[in-house]
């Protein structure tokens, strides 16, 4: 049997992918318009439509009204979103996520002991007072968001570039399955639990970095733990309402903006 022959939108798809890949076109680049791309790849406009919300899809376009058609800055959210995605469709719960998060927390507070630097402590110590500050005021948004930059904070202390671009979506995604701590109790929060890391990361000490870790996890052996560990993932609140937004999104999907010149480029769009 032959080989399927390639789609057209396929091989625009991969030409922009290489030249984004390799370089030739730089984050904040504009690419050209509709028009001009159809007499580059000498392909119709329903060809060039398909190849840029392909590569939108993946991340490597951005369409920004008023300013066209470019080339994304580099980020961990279409990663996230796929996982949120993929979650989702293989049916797993809240208890499966966060375990798989509190076996790669386990690697990572060792690796963070040994290698953060004195600006990685001085970041994680303001996050943990801004976290201590709003638990104090009840202010649960700001709660969570400083929990959560805490725990990013020890990643990015690893100094493994590699390791961080993979696990920060995680991260980010099992936030979104996060139905505790119950805001109206801040003990919920456990913030106890996460200044004994700091202290280890401080001390530079890999192995209580991984005990106080471990303690950190022992929330997901309380009833009110078991009480949700079981529920879907994608029932969860925040993965509904991503979900939700996800599709209206696409539903809404805007064609691709025309009549930007091929050589013009923008730095910071």
């Amino acid at each position: 049997m032959a080989a399927r022959r390639p789609k057209l939108s396929d091989q625009v798809v991969t030409d922009i992918e290489i030249r984004i890949l390799s370089g030739q076109l730089q984050a904040g680049e504009r690419l050209p318009s509709e028009g001009e791309l159809c007499e580059i790849f000498r392909v119709s406009r329903t060809v060039i439509r398909d190849a840029l919300r392909t590569l939108a899809a993946r991340g490597l376009l951005e369409v920004r009204q008023g300013l066209g058609t470019i080339v994304a800055l580099p980020s961990s959210s279409v990663v996230g979103e796929a996982l949120v995605l993929a979650f989702s469709r293989l049916r797993l719960t809240v208890g499966d996520v966060h375990s798989a998060r509190a076996a790669f927390e386990l690697t990572v507070a060792p690796i963070a002991a040994r290698n953060a630097t004195s600006t990685d402590v001085d970041y994680l110590t303001q996050r943990l007072e801004a976290f201590a500050a709003a638990l104090s005021l009840s202010d649960w948004e700001n709660v969570r968001d400083e929990h959560l930059k805490f725990h990013l904070g020890l990643l990015s202390a690893t100094h493994m570039l590699a390791m961080e671009l993979v696990l920060r979506p995680m991260q980010e995604v099992i936030l979104l399955s996060s139905l505790f701590p119950n805001p109206e109790d801040s003990s919920a929060w456990d913030f106890d639990l996460h200044p004994p890391i700091l202290d280890a990361i401080k001390d530079g000490n890999e192995d209580q970095a991984a005990r106080a870790m471990r303690q950190h996890y022992t929330y997901t052996k309380r009833e009110s733990f078991k009480a949700i560990e079981d529920m879907p993932f994608a029932e969860t609140p925040d993965v509904r309402t991503f979900l939700e937004s996800s599709r209206q999104r696409y539903e809404s999907d805007p064609e691709p903006a025309r009549a930007w010149p091929a050589s013009s480029r923008s730095s910071q769009p």
